[in-house]
């Protein structure tokens, strides 16, 4: 079986996460995707799905000391105060109370926090360059072939620094245009993986996309370069190495683009990403201008529930623009398909088959925002 597909979903029936209330299918419309139908009638207010365990997720570079690592809340102009750092003085997260940090910290268990500590420690480290080659467009066959060619590079790090216990490979430095949001975001599916190998199953089942790869061949050398860099800087006898694999990573990666949520500023104009989360379970739900279901955030948690009365078999959407009622159908495109929003939420995408397994294509945003 090759790589590709090995990261791709099977096609197959999709388990719900509340099945006496929703089923999951594909949907009828062209292009829908996956989607989300009620399996009986429901009424307004009904509580469909509550999520609060993430399969993965990160609080952004540029807000990590104003935004709590666990429920989320933002200080503006200001840091927080409570901060978990490592033995080497390296501010790892931030917390708005002692609660939240004792929580966080119960999350990801001793081996995740040792993972993580060595994980940050060696960001500390001077960056190496960026990459030299000139981006571009990367085929099925150079996805296949780079990740495989990965995987075996992989194996070698860890039986030359299992081997040599002192030795640090030259791949335990990021270059410098990593984005290191993806790569905390990665770390933190690892410490998940380890955690639950139900929760991996969960994530393979979600539909992926190979957009970002097949749209930029950088991107694709940059996620390798994560992979190397973690497998580089873990300690060799940590549980979350059996996680930290070129399949997982990849699987991970290419749900992201399609199924992660984004924590917004409430305050700032909604234009400000503080965090985003992979909450498996309600990466299906569709996007409608005109929803039938709201989204609660009380800090970690997520609820959905009915906007008003959803008859037996009717798709249950979410929308993906909140605040942007006002926005024109040329504005609602532009927010779908241009902007980071987009890219980071939406998860209707059209389906292809590749050797009898289920990607994504290009998102057809356009037609969901002109039928709002």
């Amino acid at each position: 079986m090759g790589f590709l597909e090995e990261i791709a979903r099977s096609d197959q029936h999709l388990i719900s996460a509340n099945p006496d209330v929703f089923r999951v299918d594909v949907s009828p419309v062209p292009g829908g995707g996956m989607a989300c139908f009620a399996a009986n009638n429901l009424s307004k207010g009904d509580i469909i799905l509550t999520v609060d365990d993430p399969a993965a997720s990160v609080v952004t570079k540029k807000f990590r000391k104003e935004v709590c690592a666990w429920c989320y809340s933002y200080t503006i102009n200001s840091n927080h105060k409570i901060k978990v750092s490592t033995r080497e003085g390296r501010g790892v997260a931030w917390f708005c109370q002692i609660e939240c940090r004792d929580y966080w910290m119960d999350s990801i268990g001793g081996i995740g926090w040792d993972a993580t500590c060595a994980f940050e420690n060696g960001l500390g480290r001077t960056k190496g360059p960026c990459l030299q080659q000139e981006d571009g467009p990367c085929s099925l066959e150079e996805i296949e072939t780079l990740w495989e060619s990965a995987l075996k590079e992989g194996e070698s790090i860890l039986s030359k620094r299992r081997a040599k216990p002192q030795l640090i490979p030259k791949t335990a430095t990021l270059p410098a245009d990593v984005d290191i949001d993806d790569a905390r975001f990665i770390l933190s599916a690892c410490i998940s993986f380890t955690k639950s190998k139900e929760l991996l199953g969960l994530v393979r089942g979600l539909v992926p996309t190979l957009t970002p790869y097949t749209k930029s061949k950088n991107t694709l050398y940059l996620h390798i370069h994560i992979y190397h860099y973690i497998l580089s800087v873990l300690d060799t006898t940590s549980p979350i190495l059996e996680s930290v694999t070129s399949i997982n990573i990849a699987t991970l990666v290419t749900r992201d683009a399609g199924n992660s949520w984004g924590i917004w500023d409430e305050s700032l104009a909604g234009d400000e990403l503080f965090a985003y989360c992979l909450y498996p379970a309600a990466s299906l739900f569709n996007h409608s201008c005109s929803p039938n279901l709201l989204r609660h955030r009380n800090g970690r948690t997520s609820s959905y529930c009915t906007k008003e009365d959803v008859a037996n078999g009717s798709e249950l959407c979410v929308s993906y623009l909140k605040g942007a009622t006002h926005l024109s159908f040329q504005e609602r495109q532009e927010r779908l398909l241009v902007s980071h929003f987009c890219y980071s939420l939406f998860s209707t995408y059209t389906l292809y088959s590749l050797a009898g397994a289920l990607f994504v294509d290009v998102p057809y945003a356009y037609w969901r925002a002109r039928k709002c």
